[in-house]
């Protein structure tokens, strides 16, 4: 009962507890109304929606002296006994453009509150929008109220009401809200026994594994000796594993170290040869120039032994010259 005022509330919980009788519910809790209507007849009944419909005068005067007599506050009552109404009836409404229908004919209620309907609803129209309202009432001269899908209002008489509504704030929108939830649950409440049903196989599968896992563990008991053995076997191999590996790698670097070393012993044999004929080749090519020299020497040798005969050669026929002019001057006397 969110949203009702307390003294409201107060009665309908009176009601429930037994200390009040004779009380049918309120407004809003007698009619039922499809969502397009929702926000259109909340405005049209306005506070009258916590009204509290009773049996008759009796429990209605009944339920004023307990507000009174416990300082609750006040209420209206609508005794089904005192409360009639009529719908109004206006000639060619129904054919406008826009015009939804009267507010009483848009509710479904229990014919046994047909008089109180349309007593709080029958001389009110519900129409599209605002001009569609502002248009008939005043084609109709404001004679009757008017509501519009959003919650505008034109009143009898010519007096206009509006602006914002929340679509989800009043106690019509919760009462609809509170049925969906309903339905939801009974929807919900359906599923969930449904599911349960198919859970008792899976419960007794699943007691039937657990007596399996039993025998399981009873295995898994006698086998965890022989685990421990070979777990113990494993390590020890593994450790031996663990030493050879090590061996290996010591091996191989060993052998590393022998490859580097050949390696190193191949690259000076290599450069040792090719300085070897490196310095081959030039004692080669030394000799070759000294056989050249020894060649010339001994051509300058002749040469030099030629120039010395020719010189002898020469000293000799020089005596000999000499020697004539000497027997010559001898001859002149000279």
């Amino acid at each position: 009962m969110a949203g009702f005022q307390s003294s409201v509330k107060s009665v309908m919980m009176a009601d429930r507890q037994g200390r009040l009788s004779g009380i049918r519910g309120t407004v809003a809790d007698i009619i039922s109304v499809d969502k397009r209507y929702t926000v259109a007849i909340e405005i049209a009944l306005g506070g009258i929606m916590q009204n509290i419909v009773t049996d008759n005068e009796e429990a209605a005067k009944r339920s004023m002296r307990y507000l009174k007599e416990n300082n609750l506050g006040r209420a209206t009552f609508l005794p089904l006994t005192s409360v009639k109404g009529k719908m109004l009836e206006v000639g060619g409404l129904s054919n406008e453009n826009g015009f939804e229908g009267m507010a009483c004919d848009l509710v479904e209620y229990d014919g046994l509150y047909d008089g109180i309907v349309k007593s709080i609803l029958g001389k009110t129209a519900v129409v599209e929008d605002i001009d569609t309202a502002s248009f008939i009432a005043k084609k109709y001269g404001y004679r009757f109220k008017i509501v519009t899908l959003d919650g505008q209002v034109i009143n009898a008489g010519g007096s206009f009401t509006g602006g914002s509504v929340r679509n989800d704030a009043g106690i019509i929108a919760r009462k609809q809200e509170l049925a969906l939830l309903s339905e939801q649950i009974e929807e919900l409440g359906v599923k969930i026994k449904a599911e349960s049903e198919q859970l008792k196989p899976l419960q007794a599968e699943v007691a039937k594994m657990a007596e399996e896992m039993e025998g399981f563990s009873e295995t898994v008991s006698q086998c965890e000796p022989k685990i421990a053995r070979l777990e113990a076997q494993r390590d020890g191999i593994k450790q031996l594993l663990s030493q050879l590996t090590a061996q290996r790698d010591s091996a191989e670097e060993q052998l590393d170290a022998q490859e580097r070393a050949e390696n190193d012993g191949r690259k000076l044999l290599s450069d040792t040869k090719s300085q070897l004929e490196s310095v081959l080749a030039e004692i080669e090519k030394n000799e070759q120039a000294l056989s050249e020299q020894r060649s010339g020497l001994d051509k300058a040798e002749d040469k030099r032994k030629e120039i010395a005969d020719r010189i002898q050669r020469n000293n000799m026929d020089v005596l000999t010259v000499n020697g004539d002019i000497s027997n010559i001057r001898t001859r002149i006397g000279v």
